[in-house]
Parts: C-alpha cells; structure tokens; sequence
C-alpha cells in the first residue's frame, strides 16, 4: 500500500457519528495509512470516542459544506508540514453508504492507470443541469476521488484550496463553483483525470440528456461495475424524476447489497430512519409487499398464533377462522377501525371493509405469509393497507392530517425527534399489523378512543422512532383492481383538466402546463413580473413568462454560484433591485418557499405567487 491519507467530511446537526460511518473509516485503513475525519459539527466525547482508527480529528463550524472542511483540513495538515509526506490523498464524505466491496479492489484498478493525476469514481457528462441554456462540463463526482503526489504538491492545488471557500455561501453554489468546476479547473491547467466506473449512454455530446448516474443506475454500477458506494440522498427521493425513470433502480440495489454483499444493510437503515423523513423512503424504495392469498399448510410454530386483535367493526379475525391470545402472549397486534355510519352508503363501507379483509387478513393461510414478512425482515415494524381510490379522496391523496393539534401532542408525549413534517408520513389507513412491542397500551387505547384518523396517522412515526419501516401491503388479488383503479382515476383527472395537447408530453409537460395557467392568471395582472430563484424550476418558469411577454429578470437571495443571465435575462440581487409595482413568481421548490417568503415580506413585498 502506497502512504496515503484518507480525508473524510462529516457534518450532523447533533454531532452523531452513525455505525455507517465507523464502518467505512475501518475499510478506508486498508488504502490510507492515515485518515483525518474533518467534522463540521463539534462532537460529544462518546462520538469522538468511536474515532480511534483515525489520526488527526478536525472540528470545525459549519461553513462552506465538504469544500470548506476540506479546505481547512488541508491548510491545517500544510501548516504542520504534513501533506508533503503523502503520495496521495483520498477526498471523502459522508453522502454515501459502503464500501459493498473492498476499497483495495478499486485501488488496485486505479493504480494500474499510473497516467491519472486524480480521480473518481463516477463522473456525470457535459449537462444542461438546471434545463435553461447554461452548460455545465463533464465532472468527476466529488463523493469520492483521489489526488496524487504530482497535482497534490502543485501551486495549482495550494491556490485552489485558499480561493474556494469563499465562494460557496449555499448549497448551490457548492454544486455549481465546487462539484461541476473542479475537475475542469485542474484539468485546465494539465492534469489528467479519469473514473472508476462508467456505465454506457450516461456521458455522450447530447448535455440534454446526461444525467448523473449515481442518481439513475445504482443498482448496476454495484450490480455490474463492481462500484463500492450508494448515494445516501437517493433515499429522499430526490434528484430522481419520474419523466425519466420508474423510480425502481433504488429498491432493486439496495435488495442487491442485502442478497448478494456482505455488507451490514442495518448500517443504512439505522441512519435513515434516524434523520429521513418516512414518506419520502417508502416512495424511494417503493415499500410495497404483494402477497399471494393460496391456502397454505400453517407451519408448526405457527399453529398458536402469536397475535392480539383489537377492532371496532366485529373482530374481523374471527371471520377468517382465527383465534387470537391474550396480551400477554401476543408478538403480534392486529388492529382495525371502521364503523357502521348510517349516513355512509352501504356500498362505500363495504370497500373501506373490503380493503382491510383482503390486503391483511383474508385467510390463515394468508395471516400466516404476513406474520412470515415479520419474521424474516427485523426491521419490519408496521403493515398498512393500500391507498383507498373511493369515497372522500382529497386529504388521503394530499396525506393531510386529520386533526394536526392532536398529531403534534403525539410528537410531544412520544418526545418524537424522526421528522414530523406538515403532511402525514402515508395515506389515510383503517387497519394495520404491527410488532407488540411496539405498542404501549396507552397508545392502544387513544387508538380505540380516536374517532378523526389522527392517532392511527402517527402510528409510522412511533414505530420510526424506536428504529423500523412501515410497509404497504397489497393481495395479489386486489393489486388487479387496485392497479385498473389507479388507471381510471388518472385518465379522469387529465380530462378534467381540460387540456388539448397537439403533441405528447411527459409528466413535467403536464405540470409546465398547469403551471402556464397559474402564471398567464397572475402575470396578466401586472406591467413587470420577477422570476425569484436561479434554479431549474427558475428556467421552467421563465420560458412560460418569455412566450408570455412579461419576464423584468431573475432575482436572487445570493449572485454567487449563479450566472449572470439566464436565457437573456439578467440573475440581480434582490436588495438591489426596484421591485416596486411588480409582480414576483417564487421558483426556489416548495422546501425554499417559506423562508423565502419570509424575505419578501420583510421587504415590503407581497404581490407574489409561490409555485411547488
């Protein structure tokens, strides 16, 4: 092993050093003679006590993302005469899970490449990125890469490292000045580059369709190309677009580390249920068990069911022939709650019935394979029916929360710390199965007293909080229909919208669509209309207000990290600019909006209109 020393970035708001984490330093010290772990948050005692593979520990505030913690690392290392001493160092952080195989596999490709100055693992291709008219240039992505004695001891690499941190004020620029410049930048001035892993089609001449592939084809960089790293970030979902994607490259690679790598999968789920908010993993991961409803000889150690049932609509599990324990003896709590209402027509209650007895209980032999999905995934802690397509459909799609004052006293008695967001973790449900020992009998009994939906709404949460997912389970029978049912409502909803296309457009086509007819709306009203955000939603919106007309320029927070003009027009600071009489169209994402309109308003500004 060359003397290498493995540079890692950590930040997390409470100082945590997750086993994820520990992992991957113990697998680094098989390619790095030395680590130093650069940490943007101070660590408590018993986290840096987890530390004791590492050489130098930096602690540091939390400015100027990776770049900055690397920044200071390296000005710290070269104060102390260190760096000279290395024949390479490796940039790391902790965005990503792994290794899957070992680093010395990677390393030993990659030193038969001798030519290299630096390098990566994945690189993403000339890209138009944002989807506006600037070009960003083929890049190695900067989760991981590798720089060598010859550029690492250069004047090139010490004035890179004085300049970049003062350019990176948020997490934009970051991508833009960092993440998509600095591979250009070195390779520039003459140093050589080149990837681990490079899978066909991502990276051609076309930037309007170069995509980042850590983001589209995990599943066969690990599958196929032997790439030892998963990107932590694709567990929110985001950057994965359904215009381009079914969305199933997540979950087919993470079952591939699970079946076929000896790499602990426990490591990535006790991180993500930690700090990710719920519904957004079961959409990433696509959390769906299909079951089969064929009768099945019970197994042995299942011929006295471990199960308590609790429900409000005349023991549903009687109906199917089988007898539940006590609470004593119970592993397994199945709970339902729907009641005869004489103001619901009969048929209605008799779908809402039906959707619990056929995706839960159906049968013993049916009961039998969802106690099986328990058994054989630990993590396994709540099964909930499908989303109902019938009756009063506008809060289950929109996930809104029944009574939001009783969901918030649940998070305070539960001292909840996983995300508690403004909608519901799932869709509105009436029956679940879940672990006992999950359940306290407090929580049972405001179950059985709720009558709004609310108490069953936080049910994900409590079980996410002490550490397990919850799945959504589906009969193979009922997946026909519920699938036909789906398609039904689509079709429906398009044509109530009233749209006459003259040419086929995907799903963002459909939304630039509806956003046309908000705009046209608010601009008709107004002289000048500002485009507030730089980024792709930025674009969209700004080539709707062009055909319209009506675009004065972009406004910003924040000039650095962004162009001077997009598409003509040119990108000001908001403080800087005469917004009097004008119309405002907010196009930073519906995570940036509030805190944005925030600022408007603490300008005086509140003529604006906020797309999601």
């Amino acid at each position: 092993m060359r003397n290498n020393l493995a540079l890692y970035a950590t930040y997390d708001k409470n100082g945590k050093i997750d086993d994820y984490i520990v992992y991957c330093l113990r697998e680094l010290k098989q390619v790095a003679n030395d680590i130093a772990v650069v940490s943007n948050a101070r660590l408590p005692k018993e986290e840096r006590d987890k530390l004791s593979m590492i050489r130098y520990l930096y602690e540091r505030e939390d400015t100027g993302y990776d770049a900055g913690g690397f920044a200071y690392a390296l000005k710290r290392l070269g104060e102390e005469g260190r760096l000279e001493q290395y024949d390479a160092v490796l940039f790391m952080n902790d965005s990503v899970f792994g290794p899957f195989y070992p680093f010395e596999e990677m390393f030993a490709a990659m030193d038969r490449r001798a030519e290299l100055d630096f390098w990566g693992i994945t690189k993403r291709g000339v890209s138009d990125f944002d989807g506006g008219d600037a070009v960003y240039p083929e890049h190695i992505q900067l989760y991981f890469y590798v720089v060598r004695k010859r550029m690492l001891q250069s004047a090139d690499f010490a004035a890179y490292w004085k300049t970049i941190p003062q350019k990176l004020t948020d997490f934009r620029s970051a991508i833009l000045k960092y993440e998509f410049l600095f591979t250009k930048y070195f390779a520039d001035r003459g140093f050589r580059w080149g990837v681990y892993c490079e899978p066909d089609g991502y990276a051609t001449e076309n930037p309007h369709v170069n995509m980042s592939p850590y983001h589209y084809c995990s599943y066969a960089l690990i599958k196929d190309a032997r790439c030892p790293l998963l990107k932590r970030r694709l567990f929110t979902g985001d950057f994965v677009e359904g215009r381009y994607s079914d969305r199933s490259d997540l979950r087919k690679a993470a079952s591939y580390l699970a079946d076929h790598t000896d790499y602990d999968t426990d490591l990535i789920w006790s991180h993500i249920l930690r700090l990710y908010p719920l519904g957004a993993v079961m959409e990433s991961m696509q959390m769906y068990e299909v079951l089969g409803a064929e009768s099945a000889a019970p197994r042995p150690r299942f011929r006295r069911l471990p199960i308590r049932a609790v429900d409000r609509f005349g023991n549903v599990l009687q109906k199917t022939g089988i007898s539940a324990g006590g609470p004593s003896s119970a592993e397994y709590i199945f709970f339902a709650a729907i009641e005869e209402n004489a103001e619901i027509p009969r048929a209605l209650l008799d779908a809402e019935k039906n959707c619990v007895l056929e995706n839960l209980v159906n049968h013993e032999a049916y009961v039998l394979k969802v106690l099986e999905l328990f058994e054989e995934d630990p993590r396994l802690g709540l099964v909930i029916p499908p989303v109902s397509l019938f009756g009063k459909l506008g809060g289950t799609l929109e996930k809104r929360w029944k009574r939001k004052e009783i969901a918030e006293g649940l998070r305070d008695a539960y001292h909840l710390t996983v995300p508690f967001g403004a909608c519901a973790p799932v869709h509105d449900f009436h029956a679940f199965w879940c672990r006992s020992s999950l359940l306290d009998e407090t929580i049972l009994e405001a179950l059985m007293a709720d009558r709004t939906g609310t108490v069953m709404q936080m049910l994900p949460l409590l079980v996410q909080q002490k550490g397990y997912y919850t799945k959504i389970l589906v009969s193979r029978e009922y997946a026909a229909g519920l699938l036909a049912n789906m398609g039904h409502m689509l079709h429906e909803l398009f044509q109530m919208q009233g749209y006459e296309w003259t040419e086929d457009k995907d799903i963002e086509g459909l939304r630039d669509e509806a956003y046309r007819r908000r705009i046209a709306g608010f601009a008709e009203k107004k002289d000048r209309v500002y485009v507030y955000g730089a980024g792709q939603l930025a674009c969209r919106v700004l080539r709707i207000l062009d055909e319209l007309g009506k675009p004065a320029g972009v406004v910003v927070s924040d000039r650095n990290g962004n162009a001077e003009a997009i598409y003509g027009y040119p990108v000001r600071d908001i403080e800087e600019t005469d917004l009097k009489d004008c119309g405002i169209i907010l196009a930073v994402g519906e995570k940036n909006n509030k805190a944005v309109e925030e600022r408007l308003k603490s300008l005086g500004i509140t003529e604006y209109l906020a797309l999601v």
